[in-house]
C-alpha cells in the first residue's frame, strides 16, 4: 500500500493514478452496457478493465488511501476525488460508513422547487402525450396537479377528417331530407363478420337506419 502512494515515475512526474485528463469527468460512461444484475459479471469486469486502463483501480480497491496531512500529494488525491478537473469545483463530499463512502447531496432544495413546478399537461406535452393514466404511473405523486384537462392536439390526432361545420338550418318534413354515409373497411369485424356498414339519417327526425355489408 505505501508503494503505490509513493511511487513515481523516473521523470520525476506525478504517479498515473494521480493524473487526471480532459476526458476524466462526473458524468462520463466507462462501459457502453448498464448494469442490469443478470449481466453482473461481465458488467463488473468491464468496469474493473476501465478503471486499471486509467490506473484508478487504486481508489476502490482500497490500496491508495487518504495521504496524511502535510503530505505533497493530499491535495492532489483530493482533486482526483471530488473536483471536477475542467472546472476545478467541488463536486461534493462523501463520508465513510463501513466500507463504503456516502455521497450526501445539497440540491434537496433546488429538487423541492421543481417538484411543485411540474404540471401535468407540461409532462404530458414534453413526452410525446401519453395517457393521464401513464404520467400517474410513471411520477406518482410528485405531480402535484391531476387536473384532466383535454388535448387539443390529442383530440385531433385521433380523428380520421376534419369535422363537418355546424349548420343552423334543418328541414321541416320528414324525407326532405336524408343524410347517408357508408363507413368501412372497420378494422375488427361484427360478430356476423360484417367490416362495412350504412348510416341514413333523417334530417327532420334525426332517426337513424344503420345497414351492415360484408362488401
Amino acid at each position: 500500500m505505501a508503494e503505490v502512494a509513493k511511487a513515481t515515475s523516473s521523470k520525476g512526474e506525478k504517479p498515473p493514478h494521480y493524473q487526471l485528463s480532459s476526458s476524466d469527468r462526473p458524468g462520463d460512461h466507462l462501459v457502453t452496457h448498464p448494469l442490469k444484475g443478470t449481466n453482473y459479471l461481465t458488467w463488473r469486469r468491464a468496469v474493473t478493465n476501465a478503471l486499471i486502463s486509467k490506473h484508478k483501480m487504486v481508489y476502490v480497491d482500497g490500496r491508495l488511501p487518504k495521504p496524511p496531512q502535510g503530505d505533497p500529494y493530499e491535495e492532489t488525491w483530493i482533486t482526483c476525488n471530488l473536483m471536477d478537473l475542467t472546472t476545478k469545483r467541488v463536486i461534493g463530499t462523501g463520508k465513510l460508513k463501513g466500507d463504503l463512502y456516502y455521497f450526501e447531496s445539497k440540491d434537496e432544495a433546488k429538487i423541492h422547487v421543481a417538484k411543485t413546478n411540474m404540471r401535468m399537461e407540461i409532462l404530458h406535452q414534453r413526452l410525446g402525450h401519453i395517457p393521464n393514466k401513464r404520467l400517474r404511473s410513471i411520477f406518482g405523486d410528485t405531480i402535484l396537479e391531476y387536473e384532466s384537462r383535454p388535448c387539443d392536439a390529442c383530440h385531433k390526432a385521433k380523428q380520421c377528417q376534419n369535422i363537418f361545420p355546424v349548420r343552423d338550418n334543418k328541414s321541416k318534413n320528414i324525407f326532405d331530407l336524408v343524410h347517408l354515409d357508408t363507413w368501412g373497411p372497420y378494422s375488427s369485424k361484427t360478430h356476423d363478420g360484417y367490416s362495412y356498414f350504412l348510416t341514413i339519417v333523417d334530417d327532420c327526425s334525426r332517426e337513424y337506419l344503420g345497414i351492415y355489408d360484408e362488401n
